[in-house]
Formats: C-alpha cells, sequence, structure tokens
C-alpha cells in the first residue's frame, strides 16, 4: 500500500474520530418538563432560559432560582425536580442507564429507574457520593457543606470522604452528611415526613417548601449517630 492511499487512510480516520466525537457530545441526554418561576441551562458558558421541551446536552449546567423549582427527565426515564437556588451539572449521561450528576448547591428530587444489578445512577458532591439502585430519594445541602440524604423508595449506596464505607439507606430512612464528609447512621428522619415528593403537575402541587433548618432542629433533639 503506497504513502498516498495511507495518508488518505489517515485522514478519513481522523475526520471520522471527530465527526463522531462532535455527535457523541451533542447526543440529547434528555429534557426539561416543567417549571416555575425563573430557571435557565449553562451550556459552553451560555446561559439560556429553561423552557419545556428544552433538549439536554452531556455537561450542561441547571440553575433555579429563588421561588422556582424545574422539571427534567433524563434518557432512560429517570427524572428530576430541581427546588429553588439549586444548581447542578449533567457530568455524564450514557445510554439508557447510566448516569453521573454533580450537585454544586441547593437540592434536588430523584426518581430513578430500577437498574439490573447495577449502580449506573450516581449524584455527587465534595464529600459524598449517592449510589443509586433504583429508588426515589432527596439529597439537599444544608447549612456551609453540610449534606442531608433521605429514600423515600428503594436503596442508595451512600459513601462519604471522611470515611470511605458505604451506607445503604433504605425506604424511610436518611442520613446527615457532616461539612467533613462524616455520614451518620441510617435513622428514621422526623423532619423528611414534610417533603413533597410529586414529580407529575397534573398530580397537585409540584413546589416543596420544607425548610431545610427543620432537619437540624431535628438533629438537636435526637441522636442519629
Amino acid at each position: 500500500m503506497n504513502k498516498n492511499i495511507l495518508k488518505v487512510l489517515f485522514t478519513l480516520l481522523i475526520t471520522f474520530a471527530a465527526t463522531f466525537s462532535i455527535l457523541a457530545r451533542n447526543d440529547d441526554v434528555g429534557a426539561v418538563t416543567f417549571v416555575i418561576g425563573k430557571a435557565d441551562v449553562v451550556r459552553d458558558g451560555k446561559k439560556m432560559p429553561a423552557k419545556p421541551g428544552l433538549k439536554l446536552q452531556n455537561t450542561d449546567i441547571l440553575e433555579t432560582a429563588s421561588k422556582s423549582t424545574m422539571l427534567v427527565e433524563l434518557r432512560g426515564g429517570s427524572r428530576l425536580k430541581l427546588k429553588n437556588e439549586t444548581r447542578m451539572v449533567l457530568s455524564s449521561v450514557t445510554g439508557k442507564e447510566d448516569a453521573k450528576l454533580k450537585l454544586e448547591k441547593g437540592s434536588v428530587f430523584a426518581s430513578v429507574i430500577k437498574r439490573n444489578g447495577t449502580e449506573g445512577f450516581t449524584i455527587i458532591s465534595p464529600t459524598a457520593t449517592a449510589g443509586v439502585r433504583g429508588t426515589e430519594f432527596f439529597f439537599a445541602y444544608g447549612k456551609k457543606d453540610d449534606l442531608w440524604l433521605c429514600v423515600n423508595e428503594g436503596t442508595v449506596a451512600v459513601t462519604g470522604v471522611a470515611e470511605k464505607q458505604e451506607k445503604l439507606v433504605l425506604a424511610g430512612q436518611g442520613v446527615f452528611i457532616e461539612g467533613k464528609g462524616k455520614v451518620s447512621d441510617p435513622a428514621a428522619l422526623a423532619w423528611t415526613k414534610q417533603l413533597n415528593w410529586n414529580m407529575d403537575p397534573q398530580s397537585g402541587q409540584l413546589e416543596d417548601k420544607t425548610d431545610i433548618n427543620s432537619a437540624y432542629e431535628d438533629l438537636r433533639k435526637h441522636n442519629y449517630d
């Protein structure tokens, strides 16, 4: 095979790889389905209003303002409800089952389609990682870098950076993750009964008005460690 043919083949290979990379990056990984108040999607440094039907891509940043709520459905059917003043990054959503999301501030409800024996759906923060096994759960920042996680259905495996030991949180349980990454033992948390788990606009109120400070009042009354 002469050098000219090799050059042509090499050029074609590079072009195909570049094209595939662009297509993969621009694949839709979900969509905004409902918005109350003001919400935005930041893509490649540019902010655009989050409106129902807006297609989402990997690395998109989802933001909600005060008194705002945004619903999102990801590829594969898993759903998210971002509360007010929340910022979340769609770090990597691949295939129909795998998703890695980064919660940078605020709080989110998630309803995750059950996986076949894997933990393909993960939400990360600087101090803890939540590996989901098909469930409905709430993940929220508290004061400073504290985190709270509670489960409505299914199971969530939580790992704090301070201990690197996985703790399984079952339905009806929650954990407190202090700023340094130490995870409390799973327990029933009284304040979680106030949470609004609804993600269907046709089924009633969507906004969750739970004050996360009530979680600290509950913590002072009980010893969950």
